[in-house]
């Protein structure tokens, strides 16, 4: 099953209000905290820089509940779908990457026409 849907979906739910965050406030964490958001969520759309674009949003929603926690609030119950959603899609490339080559390095007749040659010596 793609992934497509969902690594958009993703993309656009953290990437957005990140940037809003980095842009909108004047402490430097909450600034930081947006910025690596927001970079991880672009980084996730291609299949070169899914993982690390992973591991960002995983990091920053990490960070995000630890900030929530020492202002004394409970971080969203929407950190855990987003953390799981994440892993399904970094999940997604990890087994693609393990899949073999479907294509045979050489073919039947390659072989038979190998060995029906006469061996040079």
């Amino acid at each position: 099953m793609k992934t497509t849907l969902l690594r958009w979906s993703l993309s656009v739910a953290l990437g957005a209000p990140a940037a809003a965050l980095a842009v909108g406030s004047h402490r430097v964490p909450l600034i930081a905290l947006g910025i690596a958001e927001a970079a991880g969520a672009v980084l996730l759309l291609p299949r070169r820089t899914r993982i690390v674009g992973a591991a960002l949003l995983v990091s920053s929603l990490s960070s995000a509940s630890v900030l929530h926690a020492l202002s004394g609030e409970l971080p969203p119950l929407s950190f855990l779908v987003y953390v799981a959603a994440i892993a399904v899609v970094a999940e997604r490339v990890k087994s693609a990457a393990r899949l073999p080559d479907r294509s045979p390095a050489v073919t039947r007749d390659q072989v038979e026409a190998n060995q029906s040659e006469p061996a040079q010596g």
